[in-house]
C-alpha cells in the first residue's frame, strides 16, 4: 500500500522535528565530551608530577561561561640532571567560555617548549574545581605570558 503524500507542511514539521533531535544528540555529546575533558583537567590540577598552570583570568571550573584560556606545561626531571630544574616535556591548551571546556591542543616539540617563560616555583594559584573544592598549584594568571606561550606554541 503506497504511503500517503506529504504535505508541505508535514515534511517542515518532520524537517524541524529531525533537526530538534539532531541539536539535542550534538548538546548531549558536547556536554559528555566537556564533562570528560573537566574530569582531565582537574586530573592535571590534583595528580601526580610537576606541572605549571597558565591562565589569562582566574580559573573556576563552576563558571565555563567565562572566557579563559588556560595552559598546563607537564615538567619532568631527567634521571642524569641532579639538581637542575625540571624541564618541560608536554603542554596542553584549554579554553572556556562558551559554557564547556574544550582543549585545544597538546603540545610535544621540545625545542618549542624549552622555549616557553616558565614562572618560578614559588609563584601559586588558585583553581576552584568543579565541586567547589580550591586547588592551589604551581602557576600564575597573567594575560602576556598566556599570550606568550600562544606565540611560542601555536606557529
Amino acid at each position: 500500500m503506497p504511503s500517503p503524500a506529504l504535505t508541505h507542511e508535514n515534511r517542515l514539521g518532520r524537517i524541524n522535528s529531525a533537526e530538534g533531535r539532531l541539536a539535542q544528540v550534538v548538546e548531549m555529546a558536547s556536554s559528555m565530551t566537556s564533562s570528560r575533558l573537566v574530569k582531565e583537567f582537574s586530573e592535571l590540577v590534583e595528580g601526580e608530577g610537576e606541572r605549571v598552570f597558565v591562565a589569562e583570568h582566574p580559573i573556576d571550573l563552576r563558571r565555563l561561561d567565562r572566557q579563559n584560556d588556560v595552559y598546563v606545561v607537564e615538567l619532568s626531571r631527567k634521571a642524569s640532571s641532579g639538581g637542575a630544574p625540571p624541564s618541560p616535556s608536554k603542554a596542553y591548551q584549554f579554553k572556556c567560555g562558551t559554557g564547556a571546556l574544550v582543549k585545544v591542543a597538546e603540545y610535544d616539540d621540545r625545542e618549542d617548549l624549552e622555549s616557553l617563560d616558565l614562572p618560578s616555583s614559588s609563584s601559586l594559584v588558585h583553581v576552584v574545581l568543579e565541586d567547589g573544592r580550591d586547588a592551589v598549584v604551581r602557576g600564575v594568571v597573567d594575560k602576556q605570558l598566556t599570550f606568550s606561550f600562544h606565540e611560542y606554541l601555536v606557529h
